[in-house]
């Protein structure tokens, strides 16, 4: 439970503490104790230690903030002896000028640049333009943009993708029997069609099907028998079984007795193992890890839920508290706790916080803790 310091105790606290500084010194005036136990000599180094550290100082390699060169264009500017850098800029007409235009040049000037222009350039390819003729003009002139060269094979070629000639095209049909021709029927002594009836006997046999004929045997009435099968799987002898075949394999020639079973020994079944094997609950009512598991979650857990108004036992819900606002209290944060119990819902309680108010003895034995 918090508890809060009231007037009566705020009182009795100032009191307690007024006590106690009664038992304490003043404090002196430039000192941090109550006596100095520096003395003067080392108190004098500390200052001037403090005073030195409060001065800013420069590391023994430093340099005054000066331009140590000048580069125009990335060329190093020469320092005249007076360490002074002269750059000449130019000043005339067209120093302010991006573009020069042709009247912005001298009329001398302007007439040489004009004349040396004129019908005196050259090109990079003029070895390759001075052997151009008339006649390799008119051979452009004759043939269409876009036109390419085709290459037409002379020969069928499976690899090639040009077109073919078309007497190669002949040639190769010419070997191809007529789309019109006809061929009889397959036979016995000759090469032909797959006649209709021939095909329809064909689809009539499986798969690897064979001309089988399945040996025959006596005949033998239902009964038990020894029998002999051969390597293909057909029965090839058959008789009676007799009682001596049936002792021959272990099987005793009267009645077989067994003893009871035993914790070290198979055998019979005793009734008294009976009664208590019957005395065990079935699987499904043993309790399992997974069914205790199951229960558990379907088991009913507790949760809250804040409403406007307490529900009617018809609408409140088994685990749940409901929690209404208190209409009493201006913030609002303090709820009435609601529960259903049995067909009603009943109030249990509020989630005000219960704070008290510190007693004198808890003011002591806080202050004998400083």
């Amino acid at each position: 439970m918090s508890k809060f310091l009231d007037n009566n105790g705020l009182l009795y606290y100032d009191k307690e503490q007024r006590k106690r500084l009664l038992t304490k010194v003043n404090k002196v005036d430039g000192k941090g104790l109550s006596t100095n136990d520096l003395t003067n000599e080392l108190k004098a180094n500390y200052d001037a230690a403090y005073t030195h550290s409060q001065q800013a100082h420069a590391p023994s390699n430093a340099e005054r903030n000066v331009l140590i060169g000048v580069k125009v264009n990335g060329a190093a500017a020469e320092i005249g002896e007076d360490r002074t850098v002269n750059i000449a800029v130019p000043t005339g007409a067209l120093a302010s000028k991006n573009n020069v235009a042709e009247t912005d040049l001298a009329p001398e000037l302007a007439e040489k640049v004009n004349a040396a222009s004129e019908g005196n350039h050259s090109h990079l390819n003029k070895a390759v333009l001075d052997q151009i003729e008339q006649a390799d003009l008119d051979k452009l002139d004759g043939i269409e943009a876009g036109a390419n060269k085709t290459v037409v094979d002379a020969a069928l070629d499976a690899e090639s993708v040009n077109p073919v000639q078309n007497k190669a095209v002949k040639a190769a049909l010419d070997g191809k029997a007529d789309s019109r021709h006809t061929h009889s029927a397959a036979t016995q002594a000759s090469d032909g069609f797959l006649s209709a009836t021939d095909k329809k006997k064909l689809d009539g046999i499986a798969e690897g099907a064979n001309n089988y004929v399945h040996p025959t045997h006596d005949a033998h009435a239902a009964g038990l028998y020894k029998v002999a099968v051969d390597a293909e799987g057909h029965v090839t002898e058959a008789s009676a079984v007799e009682k001596a075949d049936i002792t021959a394999l272990g099987i005793p020639a009267q009645d077989t007795t067994y003893a009871k079973a035993t914790a070290e020994s198979d055998g019979l079944l005793a009734k008294e193992d009976k009664s208590k094997l019957d005395a065990v609950p079935s699987p499904g009512t043993i309790a399992t890890e997974t069914s205790v598991a199951a229960a558990i979650a379907a088991a009913g857990h507790i949760k809250k839920q804040i409403v406007e108004a307490k529900p009617s036992p018809e609408e409140a819900q088994d685990n749940v508290i409901y929690l209404v606002p208190k209409t009493s209290v201006a913030d609002g944060n303090i709820y009435d706790e609601y529960w259903k119990i049995g067909d009603a819902v009943e109030l249990i309680g509020d989630t005000a916080t219960k704070i008290e108010a510190i007693t004198n003895k808890e003011i002591d034995t806080i202050l004998a803790t400083e």
